[in-house]
């Protein structure tokens, strides 16, 4: 998985900008993420790293750079910590999938990864919260077949 260590985009968007160790022909997921700290994903090799850290404006060129590398990913996950109702998820899921079309990629849309749609922002337990923080972060790097 590449690491977090250069940024396109005036800092828009947080990305290396390296192959993965396989090589772009073998990803198989592009991960994009929302306010998951870094310290929480561990290495995947065929999983490209890319932290949207500006919502507004869309970094759409950028976004669409990036995915331009991937021709072969077989999808696009937008993975987020908080809530599906109260993260970025319904503001940025329309951008991805129009990004997705003006690429031509395999899926046209981004998988939602991500706690399920809560009144609260937080479980209130600390326990349950890093439970479900590492459901989720291993559903988003999970490769059916590895």
């Amino acid at each position: 998985m590449h690491e977090l260590a250069g940024e396109v985009g005036r800092g828009r968007i947080a990305f290396d900008g390296q192959a993965c160790k396989h090589g772009a022909g073998e990803l198989q997921r592009v991960l994009q993420v929302w306010r998951l700290e870094a310290e929480h994903i561990s290495p995947v090799d065929q999983v490209a790293l890319v932290r949207v850290e500006q919502l507004h404006p869309f970094p759409e060129e950028e976004l669409m750079e990036i995915l331009e590398r991937y021709p072969n990913a077989d999808e696009v996950v937008w993975c987020q910590e908080e809530p599906k109702n109260q993260g970025a998820w319904t503001f940025i899921e329309p951008n991805i999938e129009w990004v997705l079309s003006r690429i031509k990629a395999k899926h046209p849309r981004p998988r939602y990864v991500g706690r399920a749609t809560s009144a609260s922002p937080a479980t209130g337990l600390a326990s349950q919260h890093k439970a479900q923080q590492a459901a989720l972060v291993n559903e988003a790097l999970t490769i059916e077949g590895n």
